[in-house]
């Protein structure tokens, strides 16, 4: 229906766009030809997602297993960098885990930096997780799994133990790679929680594999830039002769902003409250809830915030049920939209409420 229109253009000579005064100096272009400005480009979308559906433009959409949350941020994850935001203990960790669960067992690709917890934390909620939902497995609580007594029956190892490792390994370890924090000190330019490792690991992960991940960082306010970083002297922030995070946070966001467009590919950022954030009387569709905050939440692409739901204000526990995912922005669907999800922090698992079997 839509035939691809030639973008290339005709070849403008340096004089030409010097005479007819496009706004601009024949010293800023560096080549001697200049491709036309005019394009169809509306015709170059039809065309290019008519050519693959199930994907946009820039690369394909992949389902987060939640439905509604995928209904709301324009049918899954896609191409840029999504901050999702909660207070302590609501669970936006495990909703991340869950989510990498999912995209394991449709076979996707995960490449989580875990810049808070241990590997052993970050494994013990993937796998409970994960036997929560798997038929072929026990269910086992992430405390269940902290236990030896539930792991060494009279010396010997819990058969189902194994069957779940076997059954993890075969249908979930390939696809999640966790990068973790390495705190020696000696060697601590080698950490992922710089910038530059994250650039690096992305790069040779995609080289090593053949296909784009999708991107998880926990927690933003944990990343940094390397050591010898200094700010553009021209900047007048630097003229103040203090520093400021905010100033290397609205770096760090942009760089990551940067490797989602090179790579096209979703890179989603857990980033803490501020303080001011905890009180359930401040306007859940806030765009500053993030700690911080600098340009974040007008850099990223959706800015997704957690709170507890029936109207409580605590930091999580056994009692909470329910979650709250409220959109604050989105380029890709909806915003200023709220979903119920359930939570059973036990297991780390997120799902639709109305799949729940009651």
């Amino acid at each position: 229906m839509f035939k691809k229109s030639n973008t290339s253009g005709k070849v403008v000579e340096l004089k030409e766009i010097y005479e007819e005064d496009f706004g601009t100096t024949v010293s800023k272009y560096k080549s001697n030809e200049v491709r036309s400005i005019k394009r169809d480009i509306f015709g170059e979308y039809l065309s290019e997602i008519q050519e693959k559906k199930g994907k946009n433009i820039s690369g394909e959409i992949t389902s987060t297993g939640i439905k509604s949350l995928d209904d709301k941020i324009g049918g899954g994850l896609q191409e840029g960098v999504y901050v999702i935001g909660a207070n302590p203990g609501v669970g936006k960790t495990s909703l991340i885990l869950s989510i990498l669960n999912n995209l394991a067992l449709n076979k996707k690709y995960s490449l989580f930096f875990n810049l808070d917890m241990s590997d052993i934390q970050t494994t013990l909620r993937l796998i409970s997780n994960f036997s929560y939902k798997c038929e072929e497995v026990n269910s086992y609580k992430i405390n269940d799994l902290s236990n030896v007594k539930n792991i060494f029956n009279g010396g010997i190892m819990n058969g189902d133990i194994v069957k779940l490792y076997e059954t993890y390994n075969k249908k979930i370890n390939d696809y999640i790679h966790v990068l973790s924090v390495n705190y020696d000190d000696i060697n601590s330019s080698s950490t992922v929680t710089y910038i530059e490792s994250v650039k690096v690991s992305i790069k040779n992960f995609i080289k090593y594999y053949k296909c784009k991940p999708v991107v998880v960082i926990d927690y933003f306010q944990l990343l940094k830039k390397s050591d010898d970083f200094e700010y553009d002297e021209v900047d007048a922030q630097r003229n103040m002769k203090i520093y400021d995070r905010r100033l290397e946070i609205d770096q760090l966001i942009s760089e990551l902003k940067g490797l989602s467009k090179i790579y096209h590919l979703p890179i989603i950022v857990i980033s803490a409250n501020n303080r001011a954030s905890y009180s359930n009387e401040r306007d859940v569709y806030d765009i500053s809830f993030s700690k911080e905050s600098g340009d974040i939440e007008y850099r990223t692409d959706a800015l997704i915030r957690l709170t507890a739901g029936g109207d409580k204000t605590n930091f999580g526990g056994p009692d909470l049920k329910c979650v709250n995912l409220h959109i604050c922005k989105s380029r890709y669907g909806p915003e200023h939209v709220s979903m119920a999800l359930d939570f059973i922090p036990e297991y780390a698992y997120f799902q639709d409420s109305n799949e729940r079997d009651d």
